[in-house]
């Protein structure tokens, strides 16, 4: 369900004036029906007249407004509720853990960057599916930051996430530095094609296996990229061809081709002495400075089939150029959330995520309230106790028992009216009215229960005194 916070703040800022001024004139009238010169007509008109006006004033001041709050707070606290059960029930949370994921998903929210809990939710499943063990502060960061990610550049959320699980487990990173140099990557125009993250969890293993560093295999995608390679695909195929052809025996036939330098480090490769790293920058070397163009043309294809061809050799070349665009990507993905969140916009989005967060906790705060209420308000009158289950269970905050009182005395004062005017029945409905005298019980357990009543009590607690107070001399007398 959504929500405007801007509507929700509107319904809480009470005419109070209005509803001061509303009490006012009921007391007015109330005099005229305690007075002893007063006819049997005019001293009814005059209860009639102030019962009405406490119903209107309520209707008007109080029980559209606090409806309004009432409706808007009920909303937030289910949101927050229905988001931290979906994070609790997929991953079958209990006990702590349970209890900390809403305070998880509020903390992803508050940043401004989510558009909604659930969006947080599921950003926070994401994570928690593909890393492990992450403590909650970097649990709320990297989903941030992978939600940014998505939200900036196009970057599939899923994916980026399975990459940085990949730079973790086979590269030995934490969560932030993993995030950083996707992050650094990204920006690099690495993900250009949208398959950055998917890429680095397909072939993440194959790099670090063959020895380079996380800082060399990015610079080395990025040079194939910026050479001409149509997309990371082509650049990891590449990278997987040699390793096997390594072992297979594809290099060894053809090794003759290459430096002494070169046949060194293979045999060194053969017994454990060298890396599949090593062996590959001094091919793509032997390619790129000791061959014509047409030799490394023909040594590529025969050892590496159609896929020399394809990448090209300009390409092939490329890749022994290691920059340094990747040794220092500290702090990258905080800059890139300090970047989406600064500014006005920024300041907005972080401030209404919050005016929901609050919201939702005050709405979640008023269920132990709005319980006793119930009980309150099913000791003090009939009228209560016939409110439906369907009502009894949406009322989440004061505005909704409020409500019904505003309209249930306009109701009373019309009955008293009809009394009057056909002067029939009298002695059953003033007993019935005399019985409503609970009604300042009701106002006195409210008062009890929600403080924040207490700039509107006294106004209140004026009227159903005298009203109560009269009402049961009138029901005694019969």
């Amino acid at each position: 369900m959504a929500v405007n916070v801007g509507t929700a703040v509107a319904y809480l800022e009470l005419d109070t004036s209005k509803f001061t001024s509303g009490f006012k004139s009921a007391l007015k009238d109330l005099d005229s029906f305690k007075s002893k010169s007063s006819t049997f007509s005019q001293k009814f008109k005059g209860l009639s007249s102030a019962i009405g006006t406490v119903g209107s004033t309520l209707t008007k001041n109080v029980t559209v407004p606090l409806a309004g709050a009432g409706t808007a707070l009920s909303a937030f606290a289910v949101q927050a509720e229905k988001a931290t059960k979906k994070v609790t029930t997929y991953f079958g949370d209990t006990g702590e853990q349970a209890e900390k994921n809403g305070d998880i998903i509020k903390d992803v929210f508050s940043s401004g960057i989510p558009e909604s809990m659930e969006e947080a939710a599921d950003a926070i499943i994401l994570v928690r599916q593909n890393i492990e063990d992450l403590n909650d502060a970097d649990l709320a960061t990297v989903s941030e930051q992978a939600l940014v990610l998505e939200k900036t550049f196009g970057s599939d959320m899923s994916e980026s996430i399975r990459g940085a699980s990949s730079l973790m487990v086979n590269f030995g990173l934490d969560s932030q530095e993993a995030m950083d140099y996707l992050v650094a990557a990204t920006e690099n125009g690495l993900d250009k094609t949208h398959e950055l993250g998917d890429n680095i969890a397909e072939y993440g293993q194959l790099w670090s296996q063959a020895g380079f560093s996380v800082s060399e295999m990015f610079s080395i995608l990025e040079s194939g990229l910026d050479s001409g390679a149509y997309n990371l695909d082509k650049v990891n195929d590449f990278v997987k061809e040699f390793t096997i052809s390594l072992s297979d025996g594809r290099i060894e036939e053809s090794i003759n081709s290459f430096s002494e330098g070169t046949q060194q480090l293979f045999h060194e490769y053969k017994n454990g002495e060298a890396t599949a790293k090593e062996v590959f920058f001094s091919v793509i070397n032997d390619l790129e400075t000791t061959m014509s163009k047409q030799e490394a043309l023909t040594v590529a294809s025969n050892t590496w089939s159609a896929l020399g061809e394809d990448n090209a050799l300009q390409v092939i070349s490329a890749l022994n150029d290691v920059g340094t665009a990747y040794d220092d990507v500290n702090g990258k993905a905080q800059e890139m959330i300090d970047n989406q969140t600064s500014g006005a916009s920024g300041a907005i989005a972080e401030l209404k995520n919050n005016v929901e967060i609050l919201a939702s906790e005050v709405g979640e705060s008023l269920v132990p309230n709005v319980e006793r209420l119930n009980e309150i308000v099913k000791d003090a009158t009939e009228w209560f106790r016939g409110l439906n289950d369907e009502q009894k269970e949406t009322a989440a905050t004061v505005g909704t028992v409020v409500a019904v009182i505003g309209p249930l005395l306009l109701i009373l004062s019309k009955v008293i009216t009809a009394v009057v005017n056909i002067g029939k029945s009298i002695g059953t409905v003033l007993k019935f009215i005399g019985s409503l005298t609970g009604l300042t019980k009701v106002f006195a357990g409210i008062a009890a229960v929600f403080p924040t009543l207490a700039s509107i009590g006294s106004s209140i607690a004026s009227v159903f005194s005298t009203v109560g107070s009269v009402l049961a001399s009138v029901g005694s007398a019969i």
